[in-house]
């Protein structure tokens, strides 16, 4: 980036403002009100920063208004993170003090907060945050913006962040303004349903911003599509109810490289002679794979890769860990699927690539329809919802086996053959126990009672006389 000639204390170098103003539409105003100022050197960082952060100065330091009214900050290097290119902020880490994640609001809305008529907008990054407010406030709009570190960011440990629980949202029009990627990251489109769903459950109506990619593919995120001319009422015709079908059907019909490879991988599976040892357990672990890659896979170039954990492979496929672990060998040995090794580390899901016959980078974007999963049928022939998997080996023959778990007639207890149940074999007459009082008329006693309790018959059958 080239700096220009302002170097005033806690103030913007040229280079940074015209970032901020012309590449993201953020009026002056704004960024005079939320403190936004360069940093050339790394200790100008506020406390909080380790010394890997500061090395990655000079940059933009962000204040972020937490919706408690706390200050935290917000960092963004000039230069890319070779370990992390994707990483474009930097937070005060919470080792050194630092608060963890938290939400960002514009300076001076924290009277919105309560008021649960005016709208939220939650977008990704306090830069889009600043750029949403902008627009608004030349349209003359009144609407909460929350900026979110990251996708993902509004959990800590699995549950909702704190400043997460301070923002109201029973009965309230809520807005999930991530970038475009939304339908082309599965990290992404995942985050966006959880936070959709959370939100429902909360008692708000949410909506998901639909925003197409660049012209030359790249992603499209709420400062972009302002900058490019348009105004907040154009912003916010892009949203849509949320719905996580139609994000997975919006999520398909945007790739035309990932609905070829998910076909391909139904006619694979289909096609698949699933017999010899394990192979029922095989079948089971590829189908549960491949569900999933239909609501978060991502088209690479030798299939499609799928991120799932092997906790809930076992519970969808109902095999036992051990079963698992073979089951996974015998695909990779079949050509079928193989683990990608950078990706199995412990606490984090393991990610898996179903091999496929059809290239993404040659598939032809005209001319291909929307594809529709094939019906899905049994050994029988009968139909089952497409969204549900076959059934596993011991829930298809739980009808038309026997209680041992033979195929073929099914065996019955010796006493129960036949139209009605048998009573066992009495002994003779003259070796039945007498009545007794309160017993039911009709009634015998059995063998074993009579003389004693000891039982002729057997004593018969092996030649020692009855005494």
């Amino acid at each position: 980036m080239t700096f220009y000639p302002n170097r005033g204390h806690r103030t913007l170098r040229d280079s940074h403002r015209h970032t901020l103003e012309v590449g993201s539409a953020i009026s002056r105003e704004i960024l005079e009100e939320n403190g936004v100022y360069s940093i050339v050197h790394g200790s100008e960082l506020p406390e909080g920063f380790s010394g890997r952060q500061r090395r990655r100065a000079p940059g933009m330091l962000f204040a972020a208004t937490r919706p408690n009214g706390k200050t935290s900050y917000s960092f963004r290097p000039d230069g890319v993170d070779p370990q992390n290119p994707g990483h474009k902020y930097e937070q005060p880490c919470k080792a050194l003090g630092g608060p963890g994640n938290v939400l960002a609001v514009p300076a001076g809305s924290q009277h919105l907060i309560e008021d649960t008529r005016v709208p939220v907008v939650f977008v990704e990054g306090i830069k889009k945050m600043l750029a949403v407010v902008s627009a608004a406030r030349r349209d003359g709009a009144v609407v909460l913006v929350v900026a979110i570190s990251g996708v993902w960011n509004w959990l800590s440990d699995g549950k909702p962040i704190s400043d997460m629980l301070d923002i109201p949202m029973e009965g309230r029009e809520v807005y999930i303004g991530f970038d475009s990627d939304v339908f082309r990251n599965p990290d992404v489109t995942d985050a966006a349903r959880r936070l959709g769903a959370y939100l429902m459950e909360r008692g708000a109506a949410v909506y998901l911003s639909y925003l197409r990619n660049q012209a030359d593919g790249s992603k499209t995120g709420a400062d972009d599509y302002l900058a490019a001319g348009h105004t907040y009422g154009e912003y916010m015709a892009t949203f849509r109810p949320f719905d996580a079908a139609e994000l997975q059907r919006e999520r398909l019909a945007r790739s035309a490289a990932l609905r070829a490879s998910l076909l391909d991988l139904e006619q694979r599976f289909w096609a698949f002679a699933w017999s010899g040892m394990g192979g029922h357990s095989d079948r089971d672990v590829f189908r549960v794979l491949l569900d999933a890659a239909w609501e978060s896979g991502k088209a690479v170039a030798d299939g499609v890769r799928v991120r799932m954990a092997w906790g809930p492979l076992e519970v969808g496929a109902k095999i036992s860990r051990r079963t698992l672990s073979k089951a996974l060998g015998r695909l990779e040995d079949a050509g079928l699927l193989y683990r990608v090794p950078d990706e199995e580390k412990p606490g984090r899901a393991g990610a898996f690539v179903l091999r496929g016959s059809v290239n993404p980078a040659a598939v032809v974007l005209s001319g291909l329809e929307a594809p529709t999963r094939a019906r899905l049928r049994d050994s029988q022939g009968s139909e089952y919802p497409t969204a549900q998997a076959p059934p596993t080996r011991k829930a298809a023959r739980q009808d038309t086996r026997g209680p041992r778990g033979r195929p073929g007639r099914r065996r019955r207890h010796p006493y129960l053959r036949g139209a009605g149940r048998r009573a066992p074999p009495q002994a003779p007459a003259r070796h039945r126990a007498p009545q007794k009082p309160g017993d039911r008329q009709g009634a015998r006693r059995p063998p074993h009672h009579a003389r004693g309790g000891r039982d002729p018959h057997h004593r018969r059958q092996h030649g020692k006389p009855y005494r």
